[in-house]
């Protein structure tokens, strides 16, 4: 009886340690319109304000390495819901950033250069 008792406890572990693993219980969180010296360190405690922040990424110019001024940020996905809540529109080092869920994107028509 212990053993399927385990089984069953262990399946469920397992299974619950997959969903989290491809990010189910994760969101990804676009963030716009911020100052070119934005760090991910910087980003990461402004965001870590709200709960666990997962990863971080600050886009850059593939040939200039120069920033653009937007990144993601992945967060669980109720303390996600909360952070973009508090932060749309809100100012950090001397912008006002765009936060909201990120979309897929549909039909990347960009050239590469091929």
């Amino acid at each position: 009886m212990f053993l399927k008792i385990f089984a069953v406890f262990l399946s469920i572990f397992c299974f619950l340690f997959y969903l989290f693993s491809i990010g189910f219980f994760c969101m990804n969180i676009y963030v716009g319109n911020l100052n070119f010296k934005t760090s991910e360190e910087a980003l990461s405690q402004l965001f870590g304000q709200y709960g666990t922040v997962h990863s971080v990424k600050l886009i850059s110019d593939r040939q200039t390495g120069r920033r653009k001024g937007f990144g993601f940020v992945e967060m669980d996905n109720s303390e996600g819901e909360v952070a973009i809540r508090e932060l749309n529109e809100k100012e950090f080092e001397g912008r006002n950033i765009k936060v909201n869920e990120a979309r897929e994107r549909e039909n990347d028509q960009r050239s590469y250069g091929n």
